[in-house]
């Protein structure tokens, strides 16, 4: 690169308010949690367009490769990727992950059928009904320390069709993605579906960094950064309102 191309590109990078850095490139795996997370959604969802911007503050491209659940976290557990991209946090993944800064929070509980009578105070009433998880989620801690008879299966839309068709009782599921699910797919169901109160638990989501990635500290100083920056200066706050999140 000659004198003049780099002075051209040293007068871009300031211009635009980033470091050179930010031509990095950071691989992140996620996968289909709608709204949060969606190939088909614009930037990707939510929170993949406020992770995408949080790096770019911190100096970092996004490339989010999007896999079914089980394989995201298989990939970064082994450094095929350097993070999972919208995580939710459980002791156990700390062997293998470093956690951001916390994303905006999910609200997990239950969806039924709207002609079905259960309701609940207590997670230890559900016991005679059987509920669909989703295989390699982190369910809400209270909801495992219930051990409520379950049936798991590779997504949520799935759950939600069996519960349609009265296979299942329950569906343990995210409000915000069960709501886009059935908003988006009415024709899906064959029954209507209902949001049983109250929640069991709000989960914030995260950015969760591979220990196997080299510079694991900068990357996350970084991300942490481009967050609190996006906080102070309100743009956080209009993608979750422009998400409806």
């Amino acid at each position: 690169m000659n004198t003049l191309c780099r002075a051209m590109l040293a007068t871009t990078v300031l211009l635009l308010g980033l470091p050179a850095s930010a031509l990095d490139v950071i691989h992140l795996a996620t996968s289909e949690y709608p709204p949060y997370m969606g190939q088909g959604l614009p930037q990707g969802g939510a929170i993949t367009a406020i992770a995408t911007e949080a790096f770019r503050r911190g100096g970092y491209e996004v490339k989010a490769t999007f896999l079914p659940w089980a394989r995201t976290v298989d990939s970064a557990k082994s450094g095929l990727v350097e993070g999972v991209l919208g995580i939710w946090h459980s002791k156990e993944r700390e062997q293998w992950f470093v956690y951001s800064n916390p994303l905006p929070a999910t609200q997990m509980g239950f969806y039924k059928r709207s002609d079905s009578p259960i309701s609940y105070t207590a997670l230890s009433e559900l016991k005679p009904y059987l509920v669909g998880t989703v295989r390699g989620y982190a369910n809400p801690a209270a909801f495992d320390e219930a051990k409520l008879r379950t049936d798991e299966v590779v997504d949520d839309e799935t759950n939600l069709r069996k519960l349609s068709v009265g296979r299942i009782d329950l569906v343990l599921i995210d409000k915000g993605v069960a709501r886009y699910l059935i908003n988006s797919k009415p024709d899906a169901f064959k029954a209507k579906l209902v949001w049983l109160e109250p929640a069991i638990e709000k989960l914030p989501l995260y950015v969760a960094l591979s220990k196997k990635t080299p510079e694991i500290d900068k990357k996350l100083a970084a991300f942490n950064k481009g967050l609190l920056a996006m906080e102070k200066d309100g743009t956080l706050a209009r993608l979750v309102k422009e998400a409806g999140i």
